[in-house]
């Protein structure tokens, strides 16, 4: 799994083509971007292009997103539930 993280708000298609460009069946065809805005219905369609150039997922993780995984890890709780949720709806965006 490769690992992103941007410390801005508003992704642009340079950086999904970055992600894309780390790529590889000898790496992982699997991003999760973390980055402190919020998904926009413009990025689905970039990652629907990379999921069918190269075979690939890209997960969006907000900023809020993080601070949910962070809260209920301290607590001791799962966020299999939150990630799942999120990837659920990526895979409907696409």
């Amino acid at each position: 799994m490769i690992w992103e993280c941007k410390n801005y708000a508003e992704l642009e298609a340079s950086d999904f083509h970055q992600m894309s460009y780390y790529m590889s069946e000898s790496i992982s065809n699997f991003v999760v971007c973390c980055f402190r805005g919020e998904r926009k219905k413009h990025y689905f369609q970039h990652i629907s292009k990379i999921s069918k150039d190269k075979k690939g997922m890209i997960l969006l993780l907000e900023e809020r997103d993080m601070k949910v995984i962070i809260r209920k890890s301290l607590s001791g709780k799962s966020c299999d539930d939150h990630l799942n949720d999120i990837y659920d709806q990526t895979e409907r965006m696409i």
